[in-house]
Protein backbone atom coordinates (compact mmCIF):
# COMPACT_ATOMS: atom_id res chain seq x y z
CA UNK A 1 0.00 0.00 0.00
CA UNK A 2 1.32 3.10 -0.95
CA UNK A 3 0.43 6.27 1.04
CA UNK A 4 -0.28 9.81 -0.33
CA UNK A 5 1.74 12.27 1.79
CA UNK A 6 3.05 15.69 1.20
CA UNK A 7 6.34 17.24 1.89
CA UNK A 8 5.99 19.27 5.11
CA UNK A 9 7.83 22.03 3.03
CA UNK A 10 4.75 21.95 0.26
CA UNK A 11 1.85 21.31 2.57
CA UNK A 12 -0.09 24.78 3.58
CA UNK A 13 -1.50 25.43 6.68
CA UNK A 14 -5.42 25.68 7.09
CA UNK A 15 -4.86 29.65 7.38
CA UNK A 16 -2.54 29.62 4.47
CA UNK A 17 -4.99 27.96 2.58
CA UNK A 18 -7.61 30.32 3.97
CA UNK A 19 -5.70 32.77 2.55
CA UNK A 20 -5.03 31.66 -0.61
CA UNK A 21 -8.74 30.72 -0.88
CA UNK A 22 -9.68 34.76 -0.07
CA UNK A 23 -7.02 36.30 -2.32
CA UNK A 24 -8.57 34.21 -5.08
CA UNK A 25 -11.85 35.52 -4.56
CA UNK A 26 -10.95 38.99 -4.04
CA UNK A 27 -9.42 38.37 -7.58
CA UNK A 28 -12.40 37.13 -9.34
CA UNK A 29 -14.82 39.75 -7.54
CA UNK A 30 -12.45 42.81 -9.14
CA UNK A 31 -12.41 41.13 -12.23
CA UNK A 32 -16.13 41.02 -12.66
CA UNK A 33 -16.51 44.37 -11.12
CA UNK A 34 -14.03 45.19 -14.27
CA UNK A 35 -15.70 43.57 -16.89
CA UNK A 36 -19.02 45.03 -15.24
CA UNK A 37 -17.66 48.25 -16.35
CA UNK A 38 -17.19 47.69 -19.85
CA UNK A 39 -20.89 46.71 -20.09
CA UNK A 40 -22.23 49.65 -19.02
CA UNK A 41 -25.10 51.47 -21.42
CA UNK A 42 -23.82 53.62 -24.02
CA UNK A 43 -25.35 57.38 -22.82
CA UNK A 44 -29.32 58.00 -23.81
CA UNK A 45 -29.58 59.59 -27.05
CA UNK A 46 -29.99 63.26 -27.51
CA UNK A 47 -32.76 65.14 -28.35
CA UNK A 48 -31.68 65.88 -31.95
CA UNK A 49 -30.69 62.08 -32.30
CA UNK A 50 -34.18 61.19 -31.10
CA UNK A 51 -35.53 63.23 -34.18
CA UNK A 52 -32.95 62.11 -36.86
CA UNK A 53 -33.51 58.36 -36.17
CA UNK A 54 -37.44 59.25 -36.11
CA UNK A 55 -37.12 61.44 -39.54
CA UNK A 56 -35.13 58.51 -40.59
CA UNK A 57 -38.05 55.89 -40.31
CA UNK A 58 -40.38 58.21 -41.81
CA UNK A 59 -38.59 58.05 -45.26
CA UNK A 60 -36.48 61.67 -44.43
CA UNK A 61 -33.28 62.21 -45.78
CA UNK A 62 -30.14 64.54 -44.71
CA UNK A 63 -29.58 67.48 -47.15
CA UNK A 64 -27.84 70.62 -46.73
CA UNK A 65 -30.63 72.63 -45.73
CA UNK A 66 -31.81 69.81 -43.09
CA UNK A 67 -33.85 66.77 -43.31
CA UNK A 68 -36.17 66.53 -46.17
CA UNK A 69 -38.88 64.17 -47.46
CA UNK A 70 -40.19 63.96 -51.19
CA UNK A 71 -43.85 63.07 -51.60
CA UNK A 72 -44.35 62.52 -55.14
CA UNK A 73 -46.27 61.09 -58.05
CA UNK A 74 -49.88 59.88 -57.39
CA UNK A 75 -49.51 59.88 -53.51
CA UNK A 76 -50.06 63.18 -53.90
CA UNK A 77 -51.04 64.75 -57.88
CA UNK A 78 -52.68 64.41 -60.55
CA UNK A 79 -51.70 66.48 -63.72
CA UNK A 80 -53.08 70.25 -63.15
CA UNK A 81 -54.35 69.55 -60.16
CA UNK A 82 -53.58 70.79 -56.25
CA UNK A 83 -56.41 68.59 -54.57
CA UNK A 84 -54.71 66.06 -51.84
CA UNK A 85 -55.92 62.57 -52.98
CA UNK A 86 -56.72 59.69 -50.62
CA UNK A 87 -53.45 57.91 -50.55
CA UNK A 88 -51.41 61.13 -49.98
CA UNK A 89 -54.30 62.43 -47.57
CA UNK A 90 -53.46 58.71 -45.80
CA UNK A 91 -49.42 59.33 -46.05
CA UNK A 92 -50.01 62.63 -44.84
CA UNK A 93 -51.84 60.81 -41.67
CA UNK A 94 -48.65 58.66 -40.98
CA UNK A 95 -46.40 61.92 -41.10
CA UNK A 96 -48.25 64.45 -39.16
CA UNK A 97 -48.39 63.15 -36.05
CA UNK A 98 -45.13 61.93 -35.50
CA UNK A 99 -43.90 65.83 -36.44
CA UNK A 100 -45.92 66.77 -33.45
CA UNK A 101 -44.31 64.35 -31.34
CA UNK A 102 -41.39 65.27 -32.02
CA UNK A 103 -42.25 68.70 -30.82
CA UNK A 104 -40.86 70.18 -34.88
CA UNK A 105 -41.17 73.89 -34.47
CA UNK A 106 -40.11 74.82 -38.02
CA UNK A 107 -41.08 73.18 -41.11
CA UNK A 108 -40.46 74.14 -44.83
CA UNK A 109 -43.42 73.05 -47.51
CA UNK A 110 -41.74 73.49 -51.14
CA UNK A 111 -44.26 72.94 -53.90
CA UNK A 112 -43.06 71.47 -57.54
CA UNK A 113 -44.38 71.03 -60.87
CA UNK A 114 -43.50 69.27 -63.73
CA UNK A 115 -42.52 71.25 -67.24
CA UNK A 116 -46.42 71.41 -68.89
CA UNK A 117 -47.84 74.45 -68.92
CA UNK A 118 -46.83 78.24 -68.53
CA UNK A 119 -44.48 79.07 -65.80
CA UNK A 120 -46.98 81.67 -63.99
CA UNK A 121 -49.34 78.57 -64.20
CA UNK A 122 -46.52 76.39 -62.75
CA UNK A 123 -45.54 78.33 -59.96
CA UNK A 124 -49.23 79.06 -58.93
CA UNK A 125 -49.62 75.33 -59.10
CA UNK A 126 -46.66 74.65 -57.02
CA UNK A 127 -47.64 76.93 -54.21
CA UNK A 128 -51.66 75.74 -53.71
CA UNK A 129 -50.11 72.04 -53.64
CA UNK A 130 -47.85 73.32 -51.17
CA UNK A 131 -50.44 74.60 -49.29
CA UNK A 132 -52.64 71.61 -49.73
CA UNK A 133 -50.14 69.81 -47.86
CA UNK A 134 -49.50 72.15 -45.56
CA UNK A 135 -53.08 72.50 -44.04
CA UNK A 136 -53.11 68.59 -44.10
CA UNK A 137 -50.41 68.44 -41.39
CA UNK A 138 -51.87 71.63 -40.09
CA UNK A 139 -55.05 69.38 -39.36
CA UNK A 140 -52.55 66.56 -38.03
CA UNK A 141 -51.67 69.04 -35.41
CA UNK A 142 -48.14 70.53 -36.43
CA UNK A 143 -48.12 74.77 -35.74
CA UNK A 144 -49.27 76.80 -38.29
CA UNK A 145 -47.11 79.65 -37.53
CA UNK A 146 -44.00 77.36 -37.44
CA UNK A 147 -44.74 76.42 -41.23
CA UNK A 148 -43.11 78.27 -44.45
CA UNK A 149 -44.79 77.36 -47.51
CA UNK A 150 -43.38 78.10 -50.75
CA UNK A 151 -43.88 77.40 -54.86
CA UNK A 152 -41.16 76.53 -57.29
CA UNK A 153 -43.18 75.71 -60.29
CA UNK A 154 -41.06 74.06 -62.32
CA UNK A 155 -37.46 75.12 -61.74
CA UNK A 156 -36.41 72.31 -59.64
CA UNK A 157 -37.06 69.22 -60.95
CA UNK A 158 -35.68 65.78 -59.74
CA UNK A 159 -36.54 63.41 -62.58
CA UNK A 160 -36.40 64.29 -66.69
CA UNK A 161 -39.55 66.40 -68.02
CA UNK A 162 -39.45 64.39 -71.40
CA UNK A 163 -40.72 61.06 -69.57
CA UNK A 164 -44.15 60.46 -68.37
CA UNK A 165 -42.70 59.04 -65.01
CA UNK A 166 -40.41 62.10 -64.81
CA UNK A 167 -43.02 64.19 -65.08
CA UNK A 168 -45.29 62.41 -62.29
CA UNK A 169 -41.92 62.19 -60.17
CA UNK A 170 -41.49 66.29 -60.55
CA UNK A 171 -44.87 67.22 -59.68
CA UNK A 172 -44.67 66.53 -56.14
CA UNK A 173 -44.32 68.41 -51.99
CA UNK A 174 -40.74 68.50 -50.71
CA UNK A 175 -41.08 68.84 -46.61
CA UNK A 176 -38.04 69.82 -45.05
CA UNK A 177 -37.40 70.14 -41.29
CA UNK A 178 -34.62 72.80 -41.18
CA UNK A 179 -31.07 72.18 -39.46
CA UNK A 180 -30.19 72.18 -37.21
CA UNK A 181 -32.70 70.33 -35.27
CA UNK A 182 -33.90 71.82 -32.45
Amino acid sequence: MQENTLHPSTALSKASRRRAMSAVVSLSVLALVQLAGCATPPPPETRAEKIQKALRSLGFSETAEGWELNLSGKILFDTDSSELGAAGGTELSRIGPVLVNLDIKRLKVEGHTDNVGSDAYNLDLSLRRAQAVSRALVAQGVPSQGVTVRGFGKDRPVADNATAEGRQENRRVAIIVPAPLE
